[in-house]
């Protein structure tokens, strides 16, 4: 059975046409004060560090916790926007040979990688628990990260990090009603609802006994316990009533009764 927490998150990527640019080997420098960049910056949830394989691709192996949004958010501001990227994101366990070997996490990102070439998309996920649901939620947010013009993913970006309209006003030297507009506009509510979502299944990690024992075929049963006859028809008799206690009136010192009238009648004659 595989342990759930030794798995990792492999990353590859396609960059698209930059082997036929005149300043190829401008961005391919670009792309690697890029990677150094990256390595610096998400140093603790990076298991092997982002390089670049060849002219067109670069790789790289992170854990569960690795902050995709933030990743992807630096990714297009120093280098993506200028770029075309396939981006595939698999997950696996790091094993060696990485590559071709089924199960592997950059197995799972290459197959990813290429699904996302094929089809014509920005991002694929591959290998994991909630692999649909994931890959929906994903594109959902990425149409509406396509759809924010370049000054709106600025607001929202610094936004994100800050919370604070006044403070992204001040640091972009923006009036805080601009901001404001920009936030409401770019429907932030729902955007970073959904990266919550998606952010929580990434994270989903398979530890609960009960599905650790349907995973090994095995099954929950109940013991079976025979009852005799008498046992079941005692069983479904309804419960006897109880009976209700009549309430005493409270004692209190006792009170002499009235005389009768022949008692009074004979101390007369007396």
């Amino acid at each position: 059975m595989i342990n759930h927490q030794s798995l990792s998150i492999g990353i590859f990527a396609d960059l698209i046409g930059l082997q036929n640019l005149p300043s190829r080997g401008y961005m391919l420098g670009r792309l690697r004060m890029l990677m150094d960049k990256i390595n610096a910056t998400f140093r603790d949830t990076i298991r092997v560090e982002f390089m670049i394989i060849t002219d067109t691709e670069f790789k790289a192996a992170v854990d569960r916790r690795f902050p995709l949004q933030d990743f992807l958010a630096l990714y297009h501001e120093e280098f993506g926007k200028d770029v075309g990227t396939h981006l595939g994101v698999g997950l696996g366990v790091l094993g060696v040979p990485q590559e071709r070997e089924p199960g592997g996490c950059f197995y799972e990102a290459r197959g990813a990688m290429v699904q996302a070439r094929v089809s014509g998309k920005f991002l694929v996920f591959q290998g994991f628990e909630m692999n649909e649901a994931i890959n929906a939620l994903f594109h959902f947010t990425h149409e509406m990260t396509e759809a924010m013009t370049e000054r709106q993913r600025k607001i929202i970006e610094v936004y994100r990090k800050s919370g604070d309209i006044v403070s992204v006003a001040s640091e972009l030297y923006l009036p805080k009603q601009a901001v404001f507009d920009s936030i409401k506009a770019a429907r932030y509510d729902i955007y970073s609802a959904a990266w919550r979502g998606l952010d929580e299944l990434l994270r989903f990690d398979i530890q609960m006994p009960l599905l650790q024992a349907m995973t090994e075929g095995q099954q929950c049963q109940s013991p079976i316990v025979h009852l005799t006859q008498s046992q079941q028809q005692q069983q479904h008799r309804p419960p006897a009533q109880k009976l209700k206690k009549r309430s005493r009136p409270p004692t209190g010192p006792r009170s002499k009764k009235p005389r009768s009238n022949k008692a009074l009648r004979g101390e007369k004659t007396r």
